[in-house]
């Protein structure tokens, strides 16, 4: 931002596989590293960032499927528990949600399991404040459906309620 002015200008374009489709990207507590949802391509790129350049380097990129799957997906929504410890990433297609490891100091993720949805299409996908639920807008079934996380291990568990919402797209808490 320049001050004197008020108008953006680009400080960097952070080079991605081709054919990635950046779609979203959350920070890691730490404010050191990024993880970079790509729709396109069904990874993730974790990114460094440093904050005094404003600038990300590009770093692992990891697939959001297990090894094989061959499903066509759209990766849709990312987000990290507020520890610092687990990363999920919603697949639209696949109608899952990937759950990743992340290492000690948010530079690596390790794929764990992909859980499914309960739904089709999970475009969006919150944790609650104390980090026991998940909920998931699965647009193509118009349902809002909740899975059970255990906090200590990061796991999920199958959906275990839903409610229809016609269009359904995010679920947020104020």
């Amino acid at each position: 931002l320049d001050l004197t002015t008020g108008k953006l200008k680009q400080n960097q374009q952070l080079k991605l596989p081709s054919g990635a489709g950046p779609r979203h990207l959350t920070f890691h507590p730490n404010g050191r590293y990024a993880y970079i949802l790509e729709e396109l391509r069904s990874e993730i790129t974790v990114a460094a960032w440093d904050p005094v350049s404003g600038r990300f380097t590009a770093g692992q990129v990891i697939g959001t499927l297990p090894s094989g799957t061959t499903v066509q997906n759209f990766p849709g929504e990312i987000q990290i528990s507020g520890d610092g410890r687990y990363v999920y990433a919603s697949n639209r297609g696949h109608d899952s949600l990937a759950t990743f490891t992340t290492s000690e100091t948010g530079d690596r993720l390790t794929f764990v399991t992909t859980t499914p949805t309960g739904g089709a299409y999970p475009r969006h996908f919150t944790l609650d404040p104390g980090g026991k639920w998940v909920y998931a807008s699965n647009q193509n079934s118009n349902l809002l459906t909740w899975l059970p996380r255990d906090p200590a291990t990061g796991k999920l568990s199958p959906s275990v309620g839903s409610v229809s919402v016609k269009a359904v797209a995010v679920v947020a808490f104020r």
